[in-house]
């Protein structure tokens, strides 16, 4: 940890976020899991589970608050929207007066939205007493090294911070869950029409 210098478990390292993250993700987007509801949400709650796990273990040594409770709000803020918008996203498919085909391809989107609010939600909810007290900042001396002495804790900054966060959080779903849909979905396309064509 770059404050507390405490040892972080590899899964739970910002570098692990990705390839550890990658198989909870996979499962998320299985066929098979997005026609199941239970499955949808067992996906969906084990997704937030690491999230919250990788939100704690990189939590701010800030002074004040208890990191703990605010932890799991941010957990039980997240796996409620995830479980919400995931299975509500499924549901609302189901009633569609579309083909089931047209079903299947619509519900490989629904994690996009699920993952991502949910990914967000899980880290503004934890680091809001950040918010509420604000971060410590400091200067920068000349060799563009950080001073150990702080100026002060600033709101403007803990805002800042958290919202590239949740920016970047955003766009890792996207690339994650959002972008291997896409590609997948064009090269089934475009399977399908090169057999048309070798069949016609």
């Amino acid at each position: 940890h770059p404050e507390t210098k405490e040892l972080i478990m590899r899964p739970f390292r910002m570098c692990g976020f990705v390839p550890y993250g990658t198989p909870i993700v996979l499962f998320v987007l299985l066929p098979a899991t997005a026609a199941s509801l239970p499955l949808t949400a067992l996906a969906q709650a084990a997704n937030q589970s690491h999230n919250a796990a990788v939100n704690w273990s990189n939590r701010s040594a800030t002074k004040g608050g208890d990191p703990f409770k605010d932890c799991m709000r941010g957990y039980a803020a997240a796996v409620t929207g995830a479980l919400t918008i995931g299975l509500g996203s499924n549901m609302l498919v189901n009633r569609l007066k579309v083909s089931a085909a047209t079903k299947m391809l619509l519900k490989r989107y629904t994690p996009f939205p699920a993952v991502a609010c949910a990914s967000t939600l899980n880290m503004t909810m934890m680091r809001l007493p950040e918010i509420e007290r604000g971060i410590p900042v400091y200067p920068v001396e000349s060799n563009q090294q950080p001073s150990s002495i702080p100026l002060g804790e600033s709101k403007v900054a803990a805002k800042a911070a958290i919202s590239s966060t949740a920016v970047v959080r955003a766009t890792l779903a996207g690339c994650a869950i959002l972008l291997p849909q896409i590609i997948y979905g064009g090269m089934e396309a475009g399977l399908g029409l090169h057999l048309a064509k070798r069949q016609a």
